[in-house]
């Protein structure tokens, strides 16, 4: 990875600059760790897209892990304690880490974290039918890309009275390939796919200090964060410039957009806490964020229509766009225990963003110049009693109360809207073994935010709201341990979100219990089960008539998931051995049916098991393990999805110490 150099310097950099000031040092300091390699074979038969979608393991020989563990023996004479490196799964696996930590158990502290992940999304079946003018079935929005990201940070205790110093940095990265749409009007229209490159990356330096004020615990960090990102597509060069629909007469000759966007974000947070006595904490924060965004955009669209002659449209602008966003954040908030076993809570935020846009752009109707705007701001007020009477009981109850003003430039809309809700909880312990929860919540919502609407567009676009105004969620559950060795634990989630002036009701409503057992000190059982069913409906108003039609998804998901380890002697050979598996399946069902061809409803069924099982012999020397995995992925109406995958991997793990 591209960071592991410099940060490999950091370390050795504070190592040698505490060196200068240091007794000699030991020079017999342990190691130990473990290097893990193999080979892996795929056989996948069906749907390979779909596969690199949903597992993407792939055949050949694999470096699974190096780790390396060092420790000083004694540590009041060394600039450097103590490090670890490790490194799982590198190259063209789907996710592969880097973590490397470094200590002087008086002075500082070092920890860094990366990981890159490859996402990849084609998906061979979209629609069960071409939709008329289209001929694809399949999802024709493809992506391709590498997620890098991860943080380094770098702690200093100057000394028991001074300030602690911290520093870091974070990355976030996207880097790949995509492919998107476009259509051309001209002629009727058509449709055509488009090649976008995938590139973003976002730079943050973190700065902060710890110190005590004041008998007040102070925490004060600055981050500063640059961020690039690119909006770029071309027309496939390997195309003939044919759209989705060849007979519609309209080539797609040429396509050429540019953007880019560039972020300049500074972020100041400040903490505190401060106590007094035994019976009041207050705990405060603020935070302020400017964001500045400068973007420029260039694009230019050459289509083609057949006839005689041929008709050529061109199609070209080039424009700037800027922006800014500032963000306050302030919270306070205290916990006073009144009395033996009742504690008040409160805590207030108040939290503001405002921000404006530009656009100046040169089009082929000539010049467009835009600005827009908003300006958000809320005020949340919460409070609680929390009363422990005994025999292991504790309930607690409180409101919460907010209200946001909404400021919309380009709508010339302001609206406040009020936000009132309730909490309660209680837990009991009768026994050590067992622990019994029930948790309620509701928030009621009043004067949401409208959609505009259009009333003189023909047909007319009513105005309407768009948010679910009431919510009442319960939860409850318990948790038994009636042998140190068996733990069963179930919880049970009723969700339920409503507004009637359009006829909107979200349910849904969860089961889940799992059992854990470790009757050996040597062996581990989980088994799990989880079931969520699901029912919403509400009117909706489709284009090209908006007419009120009630939709509703109608369905159930269901989750089975169970894992073993146990190692065993055999011969007075030491061995290892266990499984996971998963079983997920999910039937849903949606109305009405949107797409234009024949049917009722769109079906939505996934049947998906995943299990594997290895067997790993306990060498002292070195361990050989074999992994053994079957996937068998169905849609039960998109059969182009489905795919079988059996996936062996031979394993070789040398663990060294000295």
């Amino acid at each position: 990875m591209r960071s592991s150099g410099v940060l490999l310097g950091i370390v050795l950099v504070a190592a040698v600059a505490g060196a200068e000031d240091a007794p000699p040092a030991p020079d017999h300091w342990t190691y130990n760790g473990a290097i893990s390699a193999g080979y892996r074979f795929t056989d996948v038969s069906g749907s390979e897209e779909r596969y690199r979608s949903d597992v993407d393991l792939r055949q050949g020989p694999r470096l699974f892990l190096v780790q390396v563990d060092g420790t000083s023996p004694d540590p009041d004479h060394t600039p450097l304690d103590r490090f670890h490196l490790e490194v799982d799964t590198p190259n063209d696996e789907p996710a592969s880490y880097f973590q490397l930590t470094a200590a002087d158990k008086k002075r500082w502290d070092f920890r860094a974290d990366f990981s890159r992940t490859r996402w990849v999304y084609e998906l061979p079946q979209l629609w069960e039918d071409p939709v008329p003018g289209d001929r694809a079935t399949a999802d024709l929005h493809e992506w391709n890309f590498i997620r890098t990201q991860g943080h380094a940070d770098l702690t200093v205790h100057l000394a028991d009275d001074l300030p602690t110093i911290r520093a870091g940095y974070r990355l976030y990265e996207r880097d790949g390939s995509s492919q998107s749409t476009v259509f051309a009007p001209e002629a009727g229209g058509n449709t055509f796919r488009l090649n976008e490159p995938v590139y973003s990356v976002a730079n943050v330096g973190v700065l902060g200090t710890d110190f005590k004020w004041l008998q007040t615990d102070w925490s004060l960090t600055q981050e500063y964060r640059v961020i690039d990102r690119s909006f770029d597509a071309t027309r496939p060069i390997y195309t003939s410039g044919l759209g989705l629909d060849p007979s519609s007469g309209v080539v797609l000759d040429g396509y050429d957009r540019h953007r880019g966007d560039h972020l300049i974000n500074p972020v100041t947070t400040v903490r505190f806490r401060r106590g007094f006595g035994e019976d009041l904490d207050v705990t405060g924060a603020y935070l302020y964020s400017h964001a500045e965004l400068s973007d420029g955009l260039a694009n230019r669209t050459r289509t083609v229509t057949s006839g005689t002659p041929a008709a050529t449209d061109v199609n070209a602008y080039t424009g700037t766009a800027s922006g800014k966003m500032d963000t306050q954040v302030a919270d306070l908030g205290t916990s006073y225990r009144v009395g033996r076993g009742v504690t008040l809570h409160a805590t207030y935020r108040f939290n503001e963003r405002s921000q404006d846009t530009n656009l100046n752009a040169d089009t082929a109707s000539g010049p467009l110049l835009l600005d827009t705007g908003y300006h958000v701001r809320w005020n949340s007020l919460t409070g609680d009693i929390q009363v422990e009477p005994g025999a292991g009981v504790t309930l607690r109850a409180g409101v919460r109360y907010a209200h946001r003003d909404v400021n919309l430039a380009v709508a010339n809309e302001k609206q406040g809207t009020d936000y009132i809700g309730a909490i309660a909880d209680a837990r009991w312990r009768p026994r050590r073994e067992v622990d019994l929860f029930v948790r309620y919540e509701n928030v009621q919502i009043d004067d949401p935010l409208r959609t505009p609407g259009d009333p003189l567009s023909s047909p007319a676009i009513p105005s309407r709201e768009i948010a679910l105004t009431s919510t009442n969620r319960g939860t409850t559950g318990f948790r038994l341990t009636p042998k140190p060795w068996v733990a069963m634990q179930y919880q049970f989630i009723v969700d339920d979100r409503q507004n009637d002036t359009f006829a909107a009701q979200g349910q849904s409503i969860g089961n889940s219990i799992g059992l854990t057992l470790t009757p050996l000190e040597a062996l581990s059982f989980f088994a799990g089960y989880t079931r969520r069913d699901v029912k919403n409906h509400a009117d909706i108003t489709p284009a090209p008539l908006y007419d009120r039609t009630l939709s509703v998804q109608d369905g159930s998901e269901d989750a089975v998931t169970s894992s073993m380890r146990y190692e065993f002697p055999v011969f007075g050979q030491r061995f290892a051995t266990g499984w996971d598996f998963s079983w997920v399946l999910a039937d849903d069902r949606l109305d009405p049916r949107l797409e234009t061809t024949g049917g009722t409803h769109t079906p939505y069924h996934l049947d998906r098991i995943d299990g594997g099982a290895f067997l790993t012999y306990l060498h002292p020397w070195i361990e050989p393990s074999v992994e053994v995995r079957r996937i068998e992925y169905s849609e039960k109406a998109m059969s182009a999805n489905d795919f079988q995958a059996t996936i062996i991997t031979l394993r070789l793990t040398k663990h060294f110490d000295y």
